[in-house]
């Protein structure tokens, strides 16, 4: 079958086409001067007190031109720790740090003094999660000996300290709290953004806790289903068991949708899925769904076959099953199915493969370049709806992604293109996964 994308199964780490857009703060350059025209240690120490009386939070934003930054977005956006006993600072900005050059992420210290600083120029819709490295005299950093691309280094280093000066947190994949910034015009978090830093509460908390339930699916697939409240009472007021199986209905209005979540343990137990859902369908956005968390297989799969035995699966086995025991609509325009990353990738290749039980996608900073999806069926291609979003500070996933919804578009998929000023971060994700679910299932009649 002939491929849509560049037919390497294991695409390697490039170096940034572009550094990282250092900058100098104005601000830090006020410290500087002042610390030089101080000649004893206190009154230095007074000098730094009133720096951090002037800047009380991090990171501090600032503009030479208010005019210019209005009209083009940029500001200088300035990374800041204070640390008497550090020998390095490492600076962790998500979609900004580059595996093979670490180096260009160390801050610098302000001379004469204990504050170490970092600035970027950025656009004013930019949103990251960051942290912090210290590495004491004498001490090696803990990522020592790994590579690029080795998973454990992007662990390591995404789980760092967090920014006392910024209440702003949110969660990674482990559920450890990360700082985020986000500039004045970065997209508000809308939905199920009431859980803030703690979004895994989301399965615990008001009408979200009542509605998920963790299910074994096909095969002993472990997976978190969440049912609408306002579903569950019509059934109820009819006497049926919306959990027993039955056969779909797609003319009656208890025929949900259905929306197929991967990497569910995540998205059920630490970015609370299910809270944002339940804001969408409270304020009318999206009409009520089923939401299906699918947590990752358990079996090794085939590594030749690049996700086909997921996505058969997922067509052949997890949608009949739903179909079987919730009452859902039967037609494929109404099955959704979203990812991330490389859940991004297979729900793209699920969508492609089987266009006869998914009609809608929606992927998130897909890892496609470097792999193959396959061709999509030009008889049914006009029937799918892509929401494909890619965070602008990827640069390998970029233009790959921008790409693929040209082609998409071109053959007549209703194909969304969306860039983010971000990377492949949930600080991103969340609200992406909202507007992207708004825009395929629809807003409530």
């Amino acid at each position: 079958m002939k491929m849509m994308n560049e037919s390497r199964p294991s695409p390697q780490r490039v170096p940034r086409p572009v550094a990282a857009p250092l900058t100098v703060s104005p601000a830090v350059l006020a410290l500087s001067d002042e610390l030089r025209s101080w000649e004893t240690p206190a009154a230095c120490e007074l000098a730094i007190e009133h720096f951090w009386a002037e800047h009380p939070r991090t990171p501090v934003l600032e503009t030479t031109d208010p005019v210019r930054a209005f009209a083009e977005g940029q500001y200088t956006v300035t990374f800041l720790w204070q640390d008497a006993e550090a020998e390095e600072m490492l600076l962790v900005v998500n979609g900004m740090l580059d595996e093979l050059d670490l180096g260009a992420s160390l801050m610098r210290r302000v001379p004469g003094s204990d504050v170490w600083q970092v600035s970027y120029r950025m656009g004013g819709d930019w949103r990251a999660s960051y942290a912090f490295h210290r590495r004491l005299p004498g001490a090696a950093w803990p990522w020592a000996g790994l590579h690029a691309g080795d998973p454990r280094l992007g662990e390591r280093l995404e789980a760092g300290l967090l920014d006392p000066r910024n209440p702003q947190t949110g969660l990674l994949r482990s559920g450890a709290p990360v700082s985020v910034v986000a500039l004045p015009d970065a997209p508000p978090e809308r939905w199920g953004a009431r859980l803030g830093a703690v979004a895994h509460e989301a399965v615990t908390a008001e009408d979200a806790e009542a509605t998920v339930r963790t299910v074994s699916g096909p095969d002993g697939r472990r997976m978190w289903i969440r049912e609408p409240l306002q579903w569950e009472v019509e059934a109820e007021e009819i006497g049926s068991d919306a959990a027993q199986p039955g056969p779909p209905e797609p003319t009656t209005s208890r025929a949900l949708p259905i929306v197929i979540l991967l990497d569910g343990r995540i998205w059920a137990q630490v970015q609370g899925a299910a809270a944002i859902v339940a804001d969408l369908e409270a304020d009318g956005s999206m009409r009520p769904c089923l939401l299906v968390m699918v947590d990752e297989a358990t079996d090794a799969e085939d590594p030749d076959s690049d996700g086909a035995l997921e996505s058969e699966w997922i067509a052949k086995r997890l949608i009949p099953w739903l179909h079987e025991h919730y009452r859902v609509s039967a037609f494929p325009s109404e099955t959704i199915i979203a990812g991330q990353g490389d859940g991004g990738y297979a729900a793209l290749r699920a969508a492609l493969e089987h266009p006869e039980a998914i009609g809608g996608v929606l992927s998130q900073s897909a890892t496609v370049w470097g792999r193959r999806l396959p061709a999509p069926d030009l008889s049914r291609i006009h029937q799918l709806h892509a929401y494909i979003e890619v965070g602008t500070r990827l640069h390998e996933l970029r233009g790959a992604n921008d790409r693929l919804a040209s082609e998409l578009a071109r053959l007549g998929c209703d194909a969304h293109f969306i860039e983010v000023n971000g990377g492949a971060d949930y600080a991103c994700w969340r609200i992406g996964l909202a507007e992207g679910l708004r825009t395929l299932v629809g807003p409530a009649e």
